[in-house]
């Protein structure tokens, strides 16, 4: 998780770009179920 967090913060992008972007890929990745992309636990893909 550190790993992460530090390129997070390398790149420079806002917490809300970074939750706008990670939701924008759990609906791609639940088929653009929403409540499946809301459901989805790690490794559900």
């Amino acid at each position: 998780m550190d790993v992460l967090c530090r390129q997070v913060i390398q790149t420079g992008v806002s917490l809300d770009e970074l939750e706008q972007a990670l939701v924008q890929l759990a609906i791609r990745e639940a088929g653009g179920n929403l409540f499946g992309a809301a459901s989805a636990s790690p490794g559900q893909s």
